[in-house]
């Protein structure tokens, strides 16, 4: 009875470990470890300059032939003030290109005709020739036609009391309705010079203050900035 009972307690002891024991499983997908990709690291054959490409070159504008100016033709005190306000009155105009987007030389032959004062300003009633030298920036040459415009024009000054002019003003009448309007209003109180200027077949005026011819002045303008 006593080997029985020892036999039937292994037995049970076999069953209880046969059905409690953790068979054997595969691991999970979520418990597998993946492998990380490996990194190329590539060197350089050669180590890489530290000195930084030198920068583009810079074009720079094409130069200019300078725009004329008083000193250029050694004038002073009042002639000098009469060719600065008469170069002034000619780019003031509202619808005359600026010598930057349009290089040409412009050179007043001024003829004083007859001045009056107002105001503390002198006003110079001038019959001027303006001479119009085109400068091609390709070629770096003037054109061998100069254009012209003849006109009246008021310059307005202020004496200085030291031999120098300060240009208060230049006007030159419009082409258009107002022509006549501002022809009047550049002569001013002198109206026998006005009559006698706008008469028909035209009246020789003498002046009172002349400068030298455009053709002088051109060559003295070319002279002064080397200009072949």
């Amino acid at each position: 009875m006593k080997r029985i009972c020892l036999l039937t307690l292994g037995l049970t002891l076999t069953l209880a470990l046969t059905c409690c024991g953790a068979a054997p499983t595969e691991p999970s997908q979520a418990a597998q470890t993946t492998p990380s990709p490996s990194l190329e690291i590539i060197l350089p054959s050669e180590p890489a300059s530290m000195e930084s490409a030198p920068p583009a070159p810079v074009e720079s504008a094409p130069a200019l032939p300078p725009e004329p100016a008083a000193d250029m033709f050694d004038f002073e005190g009042l002639d000098a003030a009469l060719f600065d306000g008469a170069y002034r009155a000619y780019f003031d105009q509202e619808w005359i290109t600026s010598f930057a987007d349009f290089p040409r030389i412009v050179l007043p032959h001024i003829n004083v005709l007859g001045s009056y004062a107002d105001g503390g300003i002198t006003y110079y009633v001038c019959d001027i020739m303006y001479k119009l030298h085109y400068y091609d920036e390709e070629t770096k040459q003037f054109d061998d036609m100069a254009g012209s415009l003849a006109t009246p024009c008021r310059i307005g000054l202020v004496d200085n009391g030291d031999g120098t002019y300060t240009v208060e003003s230049g006007l030159l009448p419009p082409s258009g309705g107002q022509y006549g309007s501002v022809m009047k209003e550049v002569f001013g109180p002198l109206d026998e010079l006005y009559q006698a200027y706008t008469a028909e077949g035209g009246v020789e005026l003498e002046a009172v203050r002349s400068f030298p011819s455009s053709e002088e002045l051109w060559e003295m303008y070319r002279e002064a900035v080397n200009i072949q």
